[in-house]
């Protein structure tokens, strides 16, 4: 297992660690859109922000990435739209 993998799995756990759904979320499956013109931006991001474009082309090469958030143990799938970054996951998993 390469080292960029990892780095690629923790980049995304974290992105979906950064969704805030609210008290208000309805029960089911969701998803969630990160766009390209703010993830992938410096002034908001750092060096975080370098890692999109890298993650983005890894998920697109592998048509979706399934991954399990550490913190909820919820399954999570990665996949591309157009230049941006998409999580589907279910809230009745939380």
């Amino acid at each position: 297992v390469s080292q960029s993998r990892y780095g690629f799995e923790n980049y995304l756990t974290g992105l979906f660690d950064t969704i805030d759904l609210g008290d208000e979320y309805e029960e089911g499956p969701q998803s969630y859109t990160f766009e390209k013109i703010e993830w992938a931006d410096e002034d908001l991001y750092g060096d975080e922000a370098a890692m999109f474009e890298p993650a983005h082309n890894h998920i697109k090469s592998k048509g979706e990435i399934q991954l399990t958030d550490p913190t909820s143990g919820i399954p999570l799938t990665f996949r591309t739209e157009g230049e941006d970054i998409v999580v589907d996951f279910n809230t009745e998993d939380f």
